[in-house]
């Protein structure tokens, strides 16, 4: 699991999104989250650049802040 979850980020980081089930945040223009199981990866798209946010475990808060 660990191991998918760093070759997701790299993608992410690479601008490399097909096939990663990307969801926009609510309320956000360039907010995204990708999920693996019960892990989230949120992160943030500026045209083709993009930034880790957050990883962890989905629970009541995970996108309060976001």
């Amino acid at each position: 699991m660990r191991l998918l979850i760093e070759e997701t980020v790299a993608r992410i980081l690479r601008d490399d999104l097909s096939g990663l089930h990307c969801k926009k945040l609510k309320d956000s223009k360039n907010k995204f989250r990708v999920r693996i199981g019960r892990v989230r990866i949120i992160f943030q798209r500026d045209g083709h650049e993009s930034a880790i946010l957050d990883v962890g475990y989905r629970d009541d808060n995970t996108y309060q802040d976001y």
